[in-house]
């Protein structure tokens, strides 16, 4: 395990594309786990996430296949979950029920293959983004269910800007896509 501390640049998009390339720096590295930092995602799944990709380009832990759930969660925080998930699946076509999670394991070659230097998210519409770029280069996926624990400290960051740039990015990303230039 790798901690990387920027001082610098902050959000969520690019935290993950910096540990995303942080990781393929090492050469030893051969699968690459992504989660939420605040107990969110349970560290002791990462053995099943681990085990999963035996089968599977991209496994993602979710919280909405049989046996996935989510505790101490505002009704609000899940109805929007819901949504953005549906909104994923019907505009998008992303074949993972959850598309809004940060629980994922990659293959080495996934982040290799995708283009890391080209995101239009800036928040947290860089997951959909993220599989959007698997999907289109034909990697296979796997969901695993996971318990999703709303956070017990600190603050979400899910706030109005979030809420304003998530569907304006969708909107981008559906374009994108129709142009055949998510890669």
């Amino acid at each position: 395990m790798h901690v990387l501390h920027r001082l610098q640049e902050r959000g969520r998009a690019s935290a993950g594309i910096a540990g995303f390339k942080a990781a393929l720096a090492d050469p030893a590295v051969e699968l690459i786990v992504e989660m939420d930092a605040d107990f969110s995602h349970d560290p002791r799944d990462i053995p099943r996430l681990v085990a999963a990709a035996g089968e599977a380009d991209v496994v993602v832990g979710s919280r909405y296949v049989p046996g996935g759930r989510q505790v101490n969660c505002t009704p609000r925080n899940m109805l929007f979950s819901r949504i953005i998930n549906v909104v994923n699946h019907l505009a998008l076509g992303v074949r993972v029920r959850d598309a809004s999670g940060g629980y994922k394991c990659y293959r080495r070659i996934v982040l290799e293959t995708i283009d890391l230097d080209h995101f239009l998210a800036r928040a947290y519409s860089v997951g959909v983004e993220t599989l959007l770029k698997c999907q289109a280069h034909g990697f296979s996926f796997k969901e695993i269910p996971i318990t999703f624990v709303n956070r017990r400290f600190g603050k979400s960051k899910a706030d109005l800007h979030v809420l304003v740039e998530y569907p304006f990015s969708v909107v981008r990303l559906w374009l994108q896509q129709r142009h055949g230039l998510v890669r």
